[in-house]
């Protein structure tokens, strides 16, 4: 019987997370569609928020769609949320969009406009209501 190996080595890189902030660019294919977006850190869970791949929904998904959890992003876990990541990308300029909840909707901010749930409110709307309020 020949020697020769029936196996292959197969090298497997997972991102050190604790080293991966929150913002960060990535590239990967989840079941097996390419998708771009940003790193959400949420607890101990650890969501790729998109726009291509609807998902476990993360509380804030950056401005994104929708968001895919990885959990604690271990091979295991990276392998059964059906998740290969292929490019990380540090993004120093990144700033989260705000995240508040206001009357049980957080609101999308866009521009020239809001989304509170379904409803639209154009910036003219919201900067004559700012000029009303009262202390």
């Amino acid at each position: 019987m020949n020697n020769q190996s029936l196996f292959k080595e197969v090298v497997t890189k997972v991102p050190q997370w604790e080293n991966v902030p929150a913002g960060t660019k990535f590239k990967a294919k989840i079941e097996g569609m390419w998708c771009e977006g940003r790193i959400q850190k949420e607890g101990s869970d650890i969501y790729l928020c998109q726009n291509e791949k609807n998902g476990s929904d993360a509380d804030n998904k950056l401005g994104y769609h929708h968001s895919w959890t990885i959990n604690d992003g271990s091979i295991d876990k990276l392998k059964s949320n059906s998740v290969e990541i292929f490019d990380l990308e540090l993004d120093p300029t990144f700033q989260a969009p705000w995240n508040k909840n206001i009357a049980g909707y957080i609101p999308s901010i866009h521009e020239g406009y809001v989304m509170f749930g379904c409803k639209t409110v154009t910036n003219d709307d919201i900067r004559e209501l700012v000029k009303h309020l009262k202390d």
